[in-house]
């Protein structure tokens, strides 16, 4: 009886840990994918800068 309370109080524990680290960790991963822009030239030395304005289809 005793190791059940004690396992109760553990497992309380760490879902009070886990869930925020959970949503946190989750909310992180969306924004930076939201905020994720790539550079207008990636390429050292390329000379066509990759923006909608100047889309080129291959």
């Amino acid at each position: 009886d005793n190791w059940s309370g004690i396992a109760r109080t553990v497992d309380r524990l760490c879902f009070y840990v886990i869930t925020p680290v959970m949503t946190l960790g989750t909310i992180c991963i969306f924004l930076m994918g939201i905020y994720n822009d790539p550079p207008v030239l990636p390429f050292q030395g390329d000379t066509f800068t990759y923006t909608e304005e100047d889309k080129r289809f291959t």
